[in-house]
């Protein structure tokens, strides 16, 4: 997968990181993991999560979801594509289902394995995601596996409208359209209009 895509998707990664434990008030030591993780102190995480007299209170999963979230912080990717195997076997929750899935289908996507990242897309789906998420991924999957280009137009007008990290994202779906239909010049316009509103602009010559 293009390393540009990879970044604009690291993004939404790093964003729904913890965003589980935060909205669980009352798991103290599982707030304090991911509080640790927030700030980059893997270190402090990785001692901790060794220390069973810590993790006892910790659910099974909540724990190894924070491990699947600190592999991916520190791009690992031998341990998260394990942890994302490990999780498959458990029984989840439709909240959990919905946490994993939309962090799978994000990892995938930018890891170009088409199969896992339709096996999360179908997840996203099971569990009930919000129908605007779902159309995104959707959207994302058709796009960069499918080849479509039917969205070019509906994308280029909600853009306009657009700011930072949401508008960095349709651009790099832009670009790759572009691609998709031969114009490598549009396509360049467009990855350098992402790279400007992800504040990475002049690391691609």
């Amino acid at each position: 997968m293009d390393l540009k895509i990879w970044i604009m998707l690291a993004v939404i990664v790093l964003t729904l990181a913890v965003s589980y434990y935060f909205s669980n008030r009352g798991k103290a030591n599982g707030e304090k993991l991911a509080d640790m993780l927030a700030k980059g102190d893997f270190e402090s995480f990785d001692r901790c999560v060794e220390d069973k007299s810590f993790t006892r209170q910790i659910a099974p999963f909540t724990l190894d979801y924070l491990k699947l979230n600190s592999y991916l912080l520190r791009s690992d990717k031998k341990k998260s594509e394990a942890a994302f195997e490990k999780l498959k076997t458990v029984s989840l929750n439709r909240s959990q289902r919905q946490e994993l899935s939309l962090k799978g289908f994000a990892y995938y996507l930018a890891s170009g394995d088409k199969k896992n990242t339709k096996y999360y897309l179908d997840q996203m789906e099971e569990s009930l995601v919000d129908e605007d998420i779902l159309k995104s991924s959707r959207m994302y999957y058709d796009i960069v596996y499918e080849k479509k280009t039917d969205m070019l137009e509906e994308l280029l007008e909600q853009t306009k409208d657009l700011e930072g990290e949401e508008r960095a994202g349709n651009e790099q779906l832009i670009a790759i359209i572009y691609k998709n239909l031969g114009d490598e010049k549009k396509a360049r316009e467009y990855e350098k209009r992402s790279r400007i509103d992800l504040g990475i602009e002049g690391e691609k010559k």
